[in-house]
């Protein structure tokens, strides 16, 4: 698979080349789940470059996932408006937080799946694991059934009852033969500061809070 970051490729101000976070975060998850990647950034400011880089991937790729280091939401995705050209196209709203928007296409001749990941790191992290990782589970041959889920004891209130599914970063201890989660930082998924020091993202129900000695299913996640 191939991780297409369009946020990195170019210069900064400084002259030092810039990198997409975002792209090398997702492509870390990738790996640990077992699968081969290749990691390409690209200046997502230029339409033309996008579009030759992404054509090019469609070689070698058997899923493309595009990530996008846009911190501020009302920057327009630099390929929202060129993958329908390439394919059929759907972007939807789905109800979890972070990671609302999700983006996903089948482009090219062979009909490649291309997964456009919501900006930012936290948010394209948790949607790698909920949607990216079961799809290479099924390139890979293998039966979709969740990933490696570990349930643990809040030591802390994670959430308040809010509407969407929640991912909140957690660290997770063994204490008196439990395994005890407590927020990581201040337990927000955008934030790259507590993604750093978590072991696994909590999974909050629509509509639940977590408090504290309530149980939690936990999405573990290990990084580079």
């Amino acid at each position: 698979m191939v991780v297409l970051g369009t946020g990195g490729g170019g210069l900064g101000p400084d002259g030092v080349p810039l990198l997409d976070v975002t792209a090398h975060l997702v492509a870390a998850a990738a790996r640990e789940a077992g699968a081969h990647v290749w990691r390409v950034e690209v200046d997502g400011s230029d339409p033309r470059v996008l579009r030759e880089a992404l054509t090019d991937q469609l070689i070698r790729a058997d899923l493309l996932l595009v990530t996008d280091d846009r911190t501020a939401s009302s920057r327009p995705n630099p390929v929202a408006e060129l993958l329908p050209e390439l394919g059929a196209t759907d972007f939807c709203q789905v109800a979890m937080e972070p990671g609302a928007e999700q983006g996903f296409a089948l482009v090219g001749p062979d009909l490649v799946p291309v997964m456009v990941m919501p900006s930012g790191a936290g948010a394209a992290l948790v949607s790698f694991h909920a949607f990216a990782a079961p799809l290479l589970r099924k390139l890979g041959g293998t039966v979709v059934t969740a990933g490696r889920t570990v349930r643990a004891e809040a030591a802390d209130i994670l959430a308040g009852p809010d509407e969407p599914v929640r991912f909140v970063p957690v660290t997770l201890r063994e204490r008196n033969g439990r395994t005890v989660a407590s927020r990581a930082g201040r337990g927000d998924a955008r934030q790259l500061v507590d993604l750093a020091e978590a072991d696994a993202l909590a999974v909050i129900p629509a509509g639940q809070g977590v408090d504290v000695a309530d149980v939690v299913s936990c999405w573990p996640v290990e990084q580079d």
